[in-house]
């Protein structure tokens, strides 16, 4: 009971990131390309917080279904193959490959783009949590 606990808590820090975006956010690229730079760098942290909360619930719905400990993030991701939807295991790999760019500096002329795209494509974030909840329900 404590691990879905704790499931549901990272579940609602992931909704109040999605929050946050919502209300930051421009609503055009050229808008957030010539945002400031605190305005990008929140949007950027907001995105790699919501990747890293999902990777936490992973692991532990691996703990509570009881399946194999993956031994990479990326291994843990494929776990779900057959559990979550394939966009929704598309999406966590797509944001997987987003933190990574985001964590380690990797910018190149696109870089602005690509997360002004991912900060307004959300859907697959909601999705996500209802996948997760649809585990949570189905635990027995």
């Amino acid at each position: 009971m404590e691990e879905t606990g704790r499931i549901e808590e990272k579940l609602a820090d992931i909704r109040g990131y999605l929050q946050e975006l919502d209300g930051r956010v421009p609503a055009t690229f050229e808008e957030y390309k010539s945002a400031d730079l605190m305005l990008k760098r929140t949007v950027e942290r907001d995105l790699q917080l919501i990747n890293d909360s999902e990777i936490d619930v992973l692991a532990m719905l691996v703990k509570m279904k009881e399946l194999s400990i993956a031994s990479s993030e990326e291994a843990l991701i494929d776990r779900f193959n057959k559990i979550l939807s394939r966009g929704t295991v598309s999406h966590l790999k797509e944001f997987r490959r987003l933190r990574n760019m985001l964590t380690h500096a990797y910018k190149n002329e696109n870089y602005d783009e690509v997360v002004f795209n991912s900060a307004r494509k959300l859907g697959a974030v909601r999705d996500f949590i209802k996948d997760a909840e649809k585990l949570i329900r189905d635990r027995g």
